[in-house]
């Protein structure tokens, strides 16, 4: 979140209003990455796609332990090549794969 300043740059506020910070955040990515992570999903018994406020996240919390890590991987591999020249962060979490943007 962030609260606008005043026109004059006083460094006052001048207004106690907050706004959310996710309304100027490129998006875009999000249609390249949900097609990926569905295919993945739908693959992967166990697995699942949340979509958060700024990023997206693959679940494989409950799929095999050795299956999901491996389908991790691939789908790291997918997500590198499709987002290439897209400003975005590709996350490993312990059982989660977190795309968001820079």
């Amino acid at each position: 979140f962030l609260r606008h300043c005043s026109a004059e740059g006083d460094g006052e506020d001048s207004s106690d209003e907050w706004m959310a910070t996710t309304d100027y955040i490129d998006s875009d990515f999000l249609d390249v990455v949900r097609p990926i992570f569905a295919y993945f999903a739908e693959r992967t018994p166990g697995s699942y796609v949340e979509e958060r406020d700024t990023s997206i996240v693959w679940n494989f919390l409950y799929a095999n332990s050795d299956f999901g890590p491996i389908q991790a991987l691939e789908c790291r591999q997918h997500l590198l090549s499709a987002l290439s020249t897209c400003y975005v962060d590709i996350l490993f979490g312990t059982k989660s794969l977190e795309v968001r943007p820079q």
